[in-house]
C-alpha cells in the first residue's frame, strides 16, 4: 500500500508531510505510517483515497487500475492551499474521523 500512495504522491509532487497534515496526522505519525513502525488506521485509508481521488481497493493492490472517484477534495493545481484541513476530507467522505 505505501508503494502506492508513494507512486501517487509523486505523480502529484506531494510529499509524506503534505498528505499527512491533508489527513490529520502529525509528522511522526505520517512518518511512522512509511517506515511500517506503525499500522495505517482504517480512517487514514479512507481519507488518504479521497485525498488522491482513489478507491480503497487500489490502496489495498485488490485492484491494479487506480480507479477515480471524483470525489478528490483539493484541486490538483492548487496542493499546498493553506485552507485546506483535515475536516474538509471528513465533510468529503462523511461521518467523524
Amino acid at each position: 500500500m505505501n508503494a502506492r500512495i508513494d507512486q501517487l504522491l509523486s505523480e502529484e509532487g506531494t510529499t509524506h508531510r503534505q498528505l499527512g497534515e491533508m489527513i490529520g496526522v502529525d509528522k511522526d505519525g505520517i512518518n511512522s505510517r512509511f517506515a511500517f513502525r506503525v499500522a495505517w488506521k482504517a480512517r487514514d485509508i479512507r481519507q488518504v483515497a479521497a485525498v488522491l481521488d482513489v478507491s480503497v481497493d487500489y490502496l489495498f493492490g485488490f485492484i491494479d487500475v487506480p480507479r477515480r472517484l471524483g470525489v478528490n477534495v483539493r484541486p490538483k493545481q492548487c496542493q499546498t492551499d493553506e485552507s485546506f484541513s483535515s475536516s474538509v476530507v471528513s465533510d468529503v467522505i462523511g461521518g467523524d474521523l
